[in-house]
């Protein structure tokens, strides 16, 4: 007699894990990034922004970063990433590149007009689209997580690669 489908699959079921998927860190980290993440694009997508070239375009114009090696360290992502990001910015007004004059072959990053006054109103539009997402925490919560948040993301070597690499 042939087992159905359902017996089959039951049969390459996982070891039960000692508590619920759901109640794990990685879980509820990704599920709260996915509603904040919602929030931002509320705000960015409508003015043409990614949470990418808005985390770029914020490096520019609110940490000083200006070369695109120095936003990649900082925000955390590939050299190649930012250039790319950077190229369809300068091609939408956003920034504009200058050669380095201490070295031919690198170039600093400014922001343009249209660059200064986006980075201008995006934040108060942020502020507003968050306030409700901050409200369901009070502020001894709010300062609790982000101190957590801090601590997580601290780490010279990221968690997943062994010490031996």
């Amino acid at each position: 007699m042939r087992q159905s489908v359902k017996t089959q699959m039951r049969a390459t079921v996982l070891p039960k894990m000692p508590h619920r998927f759901q109640d794990g860190l990685g879980y509820k980290l990704s599920r709260a990034a996915k509603v904040v993440q919602a929030a931002v694009d509320q705000v960015i997508k409508p003015l043409g922004l990614t949470r990418l070239s808005w985390t770029v375009l914020a490096s520019i114009g609110f940490d000083g970063f200006n070369t695109p090696g120095s936003i990649a360290r900082h925000i955390g992502i590939e050299r190649t990433a930012v250039s790319r990001i950077l190229r369809q910015m300068e091609a939408d007004g956003l920034i504009e590149r200058q050669n380095d004059e201490q070295d031919g072959r690198a170039f600093r990053i400014g922001l343009t007009d249209a660059g200064a006054e986006l980075c201008a109103t995006v934040p108060e539009r942020l502020v507003s689209v968050m306030a409700p997402l901050h409200d369901r925490l009070t502020p001894a919560q709010l300062r609790g997580l982000f101190e957590a948040l801090d601590l997580l993301a601290q780490s010279d070597t990221p968690v997943w690669r062994s010490a031996n690499e």
